[in-house]
């Protein structure tokens, strides 16, 4: 656990010496903060159920969405009960306030995936998916940047969402084929 916690620790204590900047700080920490009650998924979801090619895979990312959020923070957070790198790494400065709770695994990251994957895995627009799945990298890059969460913690993000959403893909195909 020491070393995890070292290794990780360096990391973001190299992310904040070496990749913080005025220009990035502008761009990740209001960027950050568009995945609180996860703002931008919402918006997202409700904007491509406008569009025909769109709305199937808005419709399983909503719900994706959904699952993902309730199985992190309902669950994960409550039994992992990790510290967050800003109270475990006296050197390490965060950029926002506090958030409150535990930190593994990222909630942002966790919905980001659970909305992206669904959303990529459903869509017939293609290169949509793929610029959605782009926004939720740069969302759990986010968390990194802004000293909130260990690296595993994003990845485990990254995991747990795209596994919510192949998941919610197979099980609503699978009623969608049962239904017609």
């Amino acid at each position: 656990m020491i070393f995890e916690l070292f290794s990780e620790g360096r990391i973001l204590l190299w992310i904040q010496a070496n990749l913080r900047n005025d220009f990035l700080n502008a761009v990740f920490i209001p960027f950050t903060h568009l995945g609180d009650i996860g703002i931008i998924w919402f918006g997202l979801g409700i904007f491509f159920l406008l569009f025909k090619n769109t709305r199937k895979g808005a419709f399983f990312a909503l719900i994706s969405f959904g699952l993902s959020a309730l199985i992190c923070d309902g669950f994960l957070k409550l039994i992992v009960n990790r510290l967050r790198p800003f109270d475990a790494i006296p050197e390490l400065m965060e950029l926002v306030e506090r958030p409150k709770g535990t930190s593994f695994p990222s909630g942002h990251t966790t919905t980001a995936f659970g909305f992206s994957v669904a959303f990529l895995l459903n869509t017939k627009k293609r290169w949509t998916g793929w610029l959605v799945l782009a926004i939720a990298v740069l969302m759990g890059f986010s968390r990194l940047y802004v000293g909130v969460h260990y690296p595993s913690d994003v990845v485990s993000g990254l995991v747990v969402g795209s596994a919510v959403a192949c998941i919610v893909t197979f099980v609503g195909n699978k009623i969608l084929v049962r239904s017609h």
